[in-house]
């Protein structure tokens, strides 16, 4: 009975610390499937409240709006080599944060990528 009870116990302890280890120091990610796209204007300044479509043969497949760090992040689960990927920005809140031009690209290979947008004027 001891024995049992000696086993059982040392379950739950080893459980407990796999599950503990693994809130601290969270998962790993990959990655190869994230883009993180900062917009800048022509002076290097970020630029917040534009529209980041994501597009995959011809179709919008994800939808962000950059931030105040002028940050949007993508996850893209099906990304090889043979997808054609490409990022529509536009300008959305009218002149709330300056008028820019719109722009089509293809999505950037790297996890982190800036773009500059040109002025409207």
């Amino acid at each position: 009975m001891v024995q049992i009870f000696k086993k059982l116990l040392a379950f739950i302890i080893t459980g407990s610390m796999s599950v503990v280890l693994a809130c601290c120091y969270g998962m790993q990610v990959d990655e190869a499937y994230y883009r993180i796209i900062k917009v800048k204007n022509a002076t290097g300044a970020p630029i917040e409240g534009l529209q980041l479509v994501l597009i995959k043969a011809r179709t919008g497949v994800d939808t962000m709006k950059s931030d105040s760090s002028g940050s949007a992040e993508f996850y893209v689960q099906d990304l090889n080599e043979n997808d054609n990927y490409s990022l529509q920005i536009t300008d959305i809140d009218g002149d709330l944060n300056g008028s820019y031009k719109s722009k089509s690209m293809p999505l950037p290979s790297e996890y982190k990528s800036e773009v500059i947008i040109e002025d409207e004027k």
